[in-house]
C-alpha cells in the first residue's frame, strides 16, 4: 500500500523509526508549529511565574502560599494544553501517513470535538500509572507501555474511558508473530519491547537536542555573567527564562517524532492483527472530522 512517498505495511522496529524520520522531514514545519504553539504558551506562563518570584528569602517566605497556588495552576494548565497538543499531533501525523496535509489550526479544531473524552481518559490513565509506580515501579512501567497507544485509540477509534485503556493494552500486548502475551513476564518481546525502545530513543534524542539547543543560550548566560550591568538577581531570572525557552524548543522538536513513531507502531500492529488497510484508516479519520 503506497501513501504518497510512504509505503504502509507491516514493519520492523527499524522501519518504523526510519519511516518516522522520513515523514517528519517531509512535514517538519507543520508538525513543529503544532507542538510549538502550546509550548510557547506554556513558556510565557512559566516565564511570567519565574519573573514574578521574588529573589530574596524573606520574600519567598511571605509568598510561599501564593507561589504554591500559582505552581499548581501552572502545572494544571501545562497538563491540559499538553494533552490538547498531543491529540492534535496525533491527528496530523495520522493524516500524513495517507499523504494528506492537515493544517495547524485544523488539527486543533478536530481534537476540540473529542477533547473532553481525551482529557478525562488521559487523567484516568495517569492515576492508574501513578498507582502502579507506588508498587515497586515495575507495574508503573508496564502500565506506561500498555497505555502508550491510548491517545491514538481515542483519536482514531473514538473510544473513551476504560474501553480506550483496554483497547490500548490489547493492541500493545500483541506479539508480531501472532501470539498474545499472556503474562507480565512475557512483556519484554513483541510490541512491549518496541514501545520501550521508542520511549528510550525519544528520551535520548531529547537529551541530545537539549544539549545542542541550550548551547547558544549558555553562551549568552556566560556573556551576561561577565557584564557589570547585570545584577545577580536579574542574571538568575534571565538564566531561568532562557533555560525554559530552550526546553520548550526541545520539546517542540521531539514531540512530533514521538507521535509519528507511535502512530506507525499502531498501524503496524493493526495491519498484522486485524488486516488494517488504507480504507479503514481513511474511514477512521473521516469519523473524526464528523
Amino acid at each position: 500500500m503506497t501513501t504518497g512517498r510512504f509505503q504502509l505495511r507491516a514493519m520492523s522496529l527499524g522501519e518504523i523509526l526510519d519511516g518516522s524520520f522520513q515523514l517528519y522531514r517531509l512535514n517538519f514545519g507543520r508538525f513543529f508549529l503544532i507542538a510549538f504553539i502550546v509550548q510557547l504558551i506554556l513558556f510565557c506562563l512559566q516565564a511570567l511565574y519565574q519573573a514574578l518570584t521574588p529573589a530574596g528569602t524573606a520574600g519567598l517566605e511571605a509568598l510561599r502560599g501564593a507561589r504554591a497556588v500559582l505552581y499548581l495552576l501552572n502545572l494544571s494548565i501545562a497538563f491540559i494544553l499538553t494533552v490538547f497538543s498531543t491529540g492534535a499531533l496525533t491527528a496530523a501525523t495520522a493524516e500524513s501517513v495517507l499523504g494528506r496535509k492537515l493544517g495547524v489550526f485544523e488539527a486543533y479544531r478536530r481534537i476540540n470535538r473529542i477533547y473532553g473524552r481525551l482529557l478525562l481518559t488521559t487523567i484516568l490513565s495517569y492515576i492508574l500509572i501513578g498507582l502502579g509506580y507506588l508498587f515497586l515501579v515495575l507495574p508503573g512501567v508496564y502500565l506506561s507501555l500498555s497505555f502508550s497507544l491510548l491517545t491514538i485509540v481515542i483519536v482514531m477509534e473514538q473510544k473513551r474511558g476504560f474501553k480506550a485503556l483496554s483497547r490500548s493494552w490489547r493492541l500493545i500486548r500483541y506479539r508480531p508473530g501472532g501470539k498474545k502475551m499472556r503474562s507480565f513476564r512475557m512483556a519484554g518481546p513483541g510490541s512491549y519491547g518496541r514501545a520501550f525502545v521508542i520511549f528510550l530513543l525519544v528520551t535520548v534524542i531529547s537529551w541530545i537536542l537539549s544539549l545542542v539547543v541550550q548551547l547558544p543560550f549558555h553562551i549568552v548566560n556566560l556573556v551576561l555573567s561577565f557584564s557589570d550591568k547585570t545584577s545577580p538577581d536579574l542574571f538568575v531570572k534571565l538564566s531561568g527564562i532562557i533555560r525554559l525557552f530552550a526546553n520548550a524548543l526541545t520539546r517542540s522538536l521531539v514531540a512530533p517524532f514521538s507521535a509519528l513513531a507511535f502512530i506507525l507502531l499502531y498501524y503496524d500492529i493493526r495491519i498484522r492483527k486485524e488486516g488494517f488497510d488504507l480504507e479503514m484508516i481513511s474511514r477512521s479519520l473521516e469519523d473524526l472530522k464528523k
